[in-house]
């Protein structure tokens, strides 16, 4: 399996879960913007694109963990004169994005979480 049917399979199986991205396509979402998030839960899951596993000559791996929409607006706190000037809004416009957006949005901070997992592991950990 190459790595853009790894990230379909991925993809299409957490959709089925309520994982959504910023695009309406769980593949584009997952394999271009690097997440999709469950909104009911706070876990996410994200990965490099394709082409960057493919280069490697690896794999794709992914990462997963969990984040609640208050430690999204704590980081983007933390983060916001870096953020908004980047994303051309001000502060009461992000404030009103989905949660999604704002995962996108903070997503270059440093996330806690389990890393390095192949497809079959993060689906087995997902079907517990």
């Amino acid at each position: 399996m190459n790595n853009e049917e790894i990230i379909e399979k991925v993809a299409d199986f957490l959709a089925e879960r309520g994982f959504r991205g910023v695009d309406g396509s769980p593949e584009i979402s997952l394999g271009e913007y690097r997440f999709l998030y469950n909104p009911e839960t706070g876990d996410y899951v994200y990965t490099y694109p394709g082409f960057v596993w493919d280069e490697m000559g690896e794999e794709t791996k992914f990462s997963f963990g969990n984040i609640s929409e208050e430690e999204i607006h704590e980081l983007f706190e933390e983060n916001k004169e870096d953020i908004l000037p980047y994303i051309g809004m001000n502060e009461e416009e992000w404030y009103d994005l989905d949660i999604v957006f704002k995962l996108s949005d903070v997503m270059d901070n440093e996330l806690d979480g389990i890393h390095g997992l192949t497809a079959d592991d993060l689906i087995e950990t997902f079907t517990k």
